[in-house]
């Protein structure tokens, strides 16, 4: 099932369905992929978009990157599934059985790190963005603020869930110490940029 192929209305159905894929993971693929979106079209109103065609450029890498990951969390879980259902009669079944799920919860947790760390790596150009951007296209950088922000927590609550299951404690503390470290770092900007952009919407919350 590839997921990128799909209609809006059928991955969305997707996700309602009673079926462990897709998930929370690809879903926060596809609302990051959603949010650089918005960032790039700002941009591309930007007056001077020669500026901002190297930062169109790099939105338009972390993007498609997003993009694929909606799929590869999907097969990432799947991998995970069959590796559970494996037989365990033996204990060389038991062996290549739990060899195989730990191998599977390794790319299970790094494929919602890269999610996160993509993302995350798309918040450099919101500031830059802020200062040229229409007043008209305001609340369109605060959506892409509050759809990053999204795809950040919800790609890191899918790495806590995985890298808990993880016997190579030093991979997985490693891991959940980054993503923890970037996830605090980019919520702290997104916050601010949204608190501004409300601002300038008129709100006095």
């Amino acid at each position: 099932m590839n997921l990128t192929d799909m209609s809006l209305v059928n991955f969305v159905n997707a996700l309602s369905a009673r079926e462990s894929v897709p998930g929370g993971g690809s879903a926060a693929a596809a609302v990051g992929a959603m949010g650089i979106g918005l960032l790039m079209m700002v941009a591309r109103f930007a007056a001077d978009t020669e500026k901002y065609k190297p930062i169109i450029e790099a939105l338009e890498d972390e993007k498609n990157n997003l993009i694929l990951l909606v799929n590869r969390d999907s097969e990432a879980f799947r991998d995970v599934m069959e590796a559970y259902k494996l037989p365990k009669n033996t204990e060389e079944e038991k062996k290549v059985r739990e060899e195989r799920i730990q191998a599977s919860l390794r790319e299970a947790a790094d494929v919602p790190y890269d999610t996160l760390r993509t993302a995350a790596s798309a918040i450099k150009y919101m500031e830059i963005l802020e200062a040229d951007c229409k007043k008209n296209m305001i609340s369109d950088l605060g959506a892409g603020a509050t759809f990053l922000r999204s795809a950040i927590e919800s790609a890191y609550l899918n790495v806590l869930i995985n890298a808990a299951l993880i016997r190579d404690r030093e991979f997985a503390e490693a891991l959940l110490k980054d993503a923890t470290s970037i996830k605090i770092g980019s919520i702290k900007v997104l916050d601010k940029i949204f608190k501004r952009v409300e601002e300038s919407l008129g709100s006095s919350s």
